[in-house]
């Protein structure tokens, strides 16, 4: 059975006549790719089943864009909206009698849904969740449309079969010939040339010049091309207002075309600003009649629906808008919108525009309504998350197939052509060197940096010649300013440009609804990192659609595995068991989850140093000290923990020499030996000559990468010895060792005893009969998030977990019967998607007693994890076949104290009461349940958003207190609250929130404070300090105008700069 999502319908009631049932409903999120940029926005997929009358099972999707404060998601949490949505979406019925009735309901469902997102808002939102809802209705619609067996055009009414694309922007920030080269392409391709010009007005004036030029050099049909112009960043009103006045001037001197459309130069908060704008272009043009020109300013960001039409600007029409979907909340909103203004004017300019980052479930979307918009100017629809992952497949009519044929063939065709020029080349420069004599003479000899350097070899010549080449080409088209390069003294001007805002400014508060956003700017600034040059799912560079029902895209879940961030479905499936145990979840898994799974190692240590009366200080997440006031610091490392000697854990580092030291201390070891890298030859041989099955795992390997067990043949064996040279091990020794029939543990050993005991399970599903594995395996790792240690550490769709998928006959789009357990995996590692059972409680003492003698073997190995193969963990050791693979002398503590199934066990309590006993430090003799403490972080952490970052998660952990800043390096925030809350705190001050670089944390044990709530405060003496001292960085950054007015872009402190630079080298005598 192929996958699809109509499997989860089977069994579904029929649906009353002239309706759908909707039987299930589905959210996932997911990050969106990017290479340059760390701003890594999530989008959420939705996706419905639903049962038609006739008992037909059909589907729809959609993906909603939630951007912030840019879409309305500002207004809380858009996954906790999405989870409620769906949910509410689950068995509600859909008219379909007629289109007509169809888009009512769906107008009425999407009605509901917005009166939800008011309900589960914050207080005061006008829009939430807006980009969110985008997905929602485009699901319901898909789902519609499909019903009736239409292109999603079809059902929201065609009005044309092709639209207009938009150019890609042509930035200033690209060399000349590089300009020159995307102005030609659009000549080719498009009506108009489309820009992004600098924040400042005479650069932004000289550049548009340049562009002009280069169109009318082009010939007379390019003479007078109309330009469509964004600017980099949003502007005050001066100067926009400026800026308008010297365009329209341009424009009736001759100078820019006598057509221009200018993107919405104002912040959103600001829109108000748009009326008054284009009465001064009217006005100004008007004025000047020695030439007709039309300049047009564009509503964008302040341009959300059809109510901003009117009551947004003061009731004049608007003679340009950008339609945004996600802003709008949906495709019939948006529709709404350019139907209100084209009422108000009929000339209006409509554009339509994705945020960046979609898929083609948003740009298929967008396509389709691109076709059913009254007017379309010019829409840019290109997807970007597909250049990274293939999320979606496409699904096209019999006309695109073979003109996607036809492309592949034309490409394939070039290929060819492009190698046997190639040859051709190759041929001739032999030839040549045969007729010279050169073939055989002698060649010199040169230094071998040189010649590493001379062929391209090395890596340092390689990223010095990418540097210089985007040196050149970051040099400005007519305006002569070089772009950025970040220098220490752009740091200081940095500083500087800081230090000149209030310290209300540093981002606290987060974006407001209707004001300015910073992310609009990154956002726009960003796009044509993502834009091809056109869209090659276009003909003759318009929009078309499939003639096929619905968006003409479905989701490819198999690629979905790796990238999925958050996964809910309803009905919601059954929790996982594992031989009759249910599932844990734990209370403080919400604390740890945004640590990721390698900062929880230490960070359960720092917690129980806390919660027993010890001060500790963090320097990253892996890193920390704990003293009691009056001794030296102990020093913890996730790496190296302080029990264990370096020359102990050295040792059991490397597991043929842990293997060979257990083997002569008489502990029960496999069969194996050590091969050098490449050495498969040998490794063949003495895998039959022991007999299989084998295991083969890299000689000093972790985390389970490149182990596979089970080995049962020669060619199993070298397809296994493939995929780990292609892992991250495969560049060193590797070992075979017989492989041990049972069941994979962890036996943690603190001193002579053991703490914990884990089973290890490989990464594996049960099916239910309806899902397909790909589902089931998304359902898995929704469950592990309510781990604090797996949350991260997901199942995976790897070429592992294909190979041993499809030897038991399933692959990624089969449904797995119910109640039968497919393995993904032969390795036990937890960092690959396996199971971890405590079962201490059941452990034979022999076992136990065996763990001990191996850790002693060690010399200097006082905390151990001891991995056991045995058969049967609650029978003697020496009734059956059993086996000590390797130690861990760092065994994450994590591990016992969250399982997946069994009784969780505090070993982090007794590592750090043994630690803290071993080196003298007094703690208190009962664990303190709750803690106040005073936190002092240190490093880049003004300015930065960190004090609005601290008090929301303190807020949202349940703390009290409040954070100030003391100095112009460091902030100072007293919280109390549960141990669980504040040790997570404590933990993640060190890493705080993107732009923020923390240096140190040092977290030190006070009196309750005695207020309520998380609060700001302000350090006025501090502040001050602060302000003197980045007056005085101001003063000397200053000294500098050409690089002040790159960095600052502020022309009034530039001018003033300037003008006493000037005086100063007047009296010098220059």
């Amino acid at each position: 059975m192929t996958h699809s999502d109509a499997t989860e319908v089977a069994g579904s009631p029929t649906a009353p006549e002239g309706t759908i049932r909707i039987t299930f409903a589905r959210a996932l999120s997911y990050r969106v790719p990017r290479r340059r940029s760390s701003v890594r926005p999530s989008n959420i997929i939705f996706a419905l089943g639903a049962v038609t009358a006739d008992g037909s099972e059909i589907r729809g999707q959609g993906e909603g864009q939630p951007r912030g404060g840019r879409t309305g998601d500002d207004a809380g949490d858009s996954w906790a909206f999405a989870q409620t949505a769906v949910e509410s979406l689950q068995g509600h019925t859909l008219a379909v009698a007629t289109p007509a009735d169809t888009l009512h309901a769906i107008r009425q469902s999407m009605a509901r849904l917005r009166a939800l997102a008011s309900a589960q808002g914050r207080d005061g939102h006008t829009r939430p969740f807006r980009g969110t809802l985008l997905g929602l209705e485009v699901a319901l619609l898909d789902l519609a449309s499909r019903a009736h067996d239409l292109p999603l055009v079809d059902l929201l009414g065609r009005r044309r079969d092709a639209a207009p694309l938009a150019p890609t922007t042509v930035s200033p920030r690209a060399d000349h010939q590089r300009v020159l080269d995307r102005l030609d392409g659009q000549r080719e391709r498009y009506d108009h040339s489309r820009v992004t010009v600098p924040a400042d007005v005479d650069e932004a004036l000289a550049f548009l010049t340049d562009v002009t030029a280069a169109n009318r050099a082009a010939g007379e049909e390019a003479a007078d091309r109309p330009l469509w112009v964004t600017v980099a960043r949003t502007l005050s009103s001066q100067e926009a207002h400026r800026l308008v006045g010297r365009l329209a001037r341009e424009m009736s001197r001759g100078r820019l075309p006598s057509q221009l459309v200018l993107g919405q130069p104002v912040p959103s908060g600001d829109g108000d600003q748009l009326r008054s704008l284009q009465r001064r272009a009217d006005r100004q043009t008007w004025l000047r009649r020695d030439r007709q020109v039309d300049l047009r300013i564009m509503g964008d960001g302040s341009m959300w629906d059809a109510a901003d039409v009117v009551a947004g600007h003061g009731g004049r029409p608007l003679r340009a808008v950008n339609v945004r979907p996600a802003q709008a909340g949906g495709l019939l909103e948006s529709i709404d919108l350019a139907e209100a203004v084209l009422r108000a004017n009929p000339d209006a300019t409509v554009a339509l525009t994705r945020m960046v980052g979609a898929s083609r479930l948003t740009t298929s979307a967008l396509r389709h309504l691109a076709l059913a918009l009254p007017r379309i100017d010019s829409a840019r629809l290109a997807a970007v998350v597909e250049n990274h992952v293939e999320i979606t497949t496409r699904v096209l009519d019999p006309e695109q197939a073979a003109l996607a044929a036809a492309r592949e063939a034309a490409a394939d065709a070039q290929a060819e052509e492009a190698q046997a020029a190639a040859e051709t080349a190759s041929r001739r420069t032999e030839e040549q060197e045969a007729d010279f004599g050169w073939e055989g003479a002698e060649e010199p000899i040169e230094d071998d940096a040189l010649a590493e350097g001379a062929d391209g070899d090395s890596a340092e010549s390689e990223a010095a010649a990418e540097t210089e080449t985007a040196a050149e080409s970051e040099t400005a088209i007519g305006v002569g300013v070089a772009a950025d390069v970040e220098t220490d003294a752009d740091a200081e001007l940095e500083s500087a440009r800081r230090a000149a805002r209030t310290d209300d400014e540093d981002d606290d508060t987060g974006p407001r609804e209707g004001g300015h956003d910073v992310d609009d700017e990154v956002e726009e600034d960003d796009e044509t990192e993502y834009e091809p040059e056109y869209d090659a799912d276009d003909v003759l560079h318009q929009v078309v659609v499939p003639s096929v029902p619905g968006l003409g895209v479905d989701l490819a879940y198999e690629n979905l595995v790796g990238v999925v961030v958050h996964y809910a479905t309803y009905p919601t499936p059954p929790a996982p068991t594992l031989e009759g145990r249910p599932a844990l979840t734990y209370d403080d898994v919400d604390y740890i989850r945004p640590m990721g799974s390698y900062a929880v190692h230490g960070h359960i240590v720092e917690r129980e140093a806390l919660a027993y009366g010890l001060n500790t200080r963090r320097f990253n997440k892996s890193t920390f000290q704990a003293d009691d006031g009056e001794r030296s610091p102990l020093s913890f490392r996730t790496a190296r923990w302080p029990l264990s000697s370096v020359v102990a854990a050295s040792i059991v580092r490397h597991k043929e020499s842990t293997r060979i030291l257990l083997h002569r201390n008489g502990c029960p070891v496999p069969l194996g030996r050590t091969f050098s890298n490449g050495d498969a030859g040998s490794a063949l041989q003495y895998a039959e000559r022991i007999g299989f099955p084998v295991v083969l795992k890299p000689a000093a390997g972790s985390m389970g990468v490149g182990v596979t067990a089970n080995i049962v043949n020669a060619e199993e064996l070298g397809s296994a010895l493939d995929r780990m040279r292609q892992s991250v091990m495969g560049s060193g020794d590797f070992i075979v060792e017989k492989h041990i029939h049972g069941r994979d543990y962890r036996i943690m050993v603190l001193g002579d005893e053991v703490v914990a005991a884990v089973e290890r399970v490989p990464a594996s599903v049960v099916g239910d009969g309806t899902s397909t594995l790909i589902e089931l395996i998304l359902a898995k790792n929704a469950a592990r998030k309510q781990n604090s240690h797996l949350a991260t550490l997901k199942l995976k769709w790897n070429a592992t977990a294909r190979h041993e998928s499809a030897k038991a006959g399933y692959q990624g789009d089969s449904v797995i019967p119910a109640g039968e357990r497919v393995l993904l995996n032969s390795g036990n590692n937890l960092t690959q998607g396996g199971d971890s059972i405590e079962i201490l409680d059941e452990i034979h003492p022999s076992i136990l007693k065996a763990s001990v003698e191996a850790v002693k073997a060690v010399p200097g190995l006082a905390y151990c994890g001891v991995d056991f193969l045995l058969e049967d963990h609650t029978r003697p050791l020496d009734e059956q076949e059993g086996a000590i693979c390797e130690l861990n002398a760092v065994a994450a503590l994590p591990v016992a104290e969250y399982p997946m199934f069994g009784t969780p066990r505090r070993v982090s309590s007794q590592f750090l009461r043994r630690a803290a006993g071993e080196f003298g430090l007094h703690v208190l003799p009962e664990r303190a349940e709750r803690l106040s403490v005073r936190i002092r972080a240190r490093g880049r952490v003004v300015g930065v958003g960190y004090r609005g970052w601290f008090s929301r998660r303190a807020a949202e952990f349940g703390c009290t207190g409040w954070i100030r800043r003391k100095s112009d390096r460091s902030v100072e925030a007293v919280v109390s609250g549960p141990t669980d809350a504040v040790a997570a705190l404590a933990t993640a001050a060190v890493l705080g929130p993107r732009r923020a670089r923390p240096t140190s944390v040092t977290t030190v044990h006070v009196q309750d404070p005695g207020v309520e709530g998380f609060e700001i405060r302000k350090n006025p003496v501090a502040g001050q300090d602060a302000s003197r001292s980045a007056s005085a960085r101001a003063r000397r950054a200053l000294s500098d105008p050409v690089r002040a007015a790159r960095v600052l872009r502020d022309p009034a402190r530039i001018t003033s700069a300037v003008t006493r630079r000037a005086a100063r080298l007047v009296r010098k005598g220059n």
